[in-house]
């Protein structure tokens, strides 16, 4: 693509429509989608690399259900830093029944609302 994205995978009508693997430049937040798409969208199950500040290397992954380009249900977040948020996802935040690890080994399980543990 003209923006340096590299896609490897299935398309339907000009889209990325299946399984597929997208590549993003270096300037973009996102470093590497693989899995499932629908019309071009994250939609499905999946693996997604990416990072907050712009550079090269990997801040985060996430890896499971996506919805219109959405982290949303079932997933496991891995942040830079160890912490694991494993439980729902709605809206891209961590929202429901989740488990949280922490780097520094405390743990928390219970409702989280928007990335806020409630419990």
């Amino acid at each position: 693509m003209r923006d340096g994205t590299i896609i490897a995978g299935d398309f339907k009508d000009g889209e990325i429509t299946g399984r597929a693997i997208k590549k993003y430049p270096a300037e973009h937040k996102y470093i590497m989608y693989q899995g499932e798409f629908v019309d071009g969208e994250f939609n499905g199950y999946g693996k997604l690399f990416y990072n907050s500040s712009l550079k090269s290397q990997t801040d985060q992954e996430y890896v499971g259900i996506f919805s219109l380009n959405s982290r949303q249900g079932k997933g496991k977040l891995t942040k830079k830093n160890g912490d694991v948020y494993d439980g729902e996802f709605k809206s891209n935040h961590p929202n429901g029944l989740t488990h949280v690890y922490f780097a520094n080994g405390n743990k928390y399980e219970g409702e989280v609302i928007r990335s806020v543990m409630t419990g």
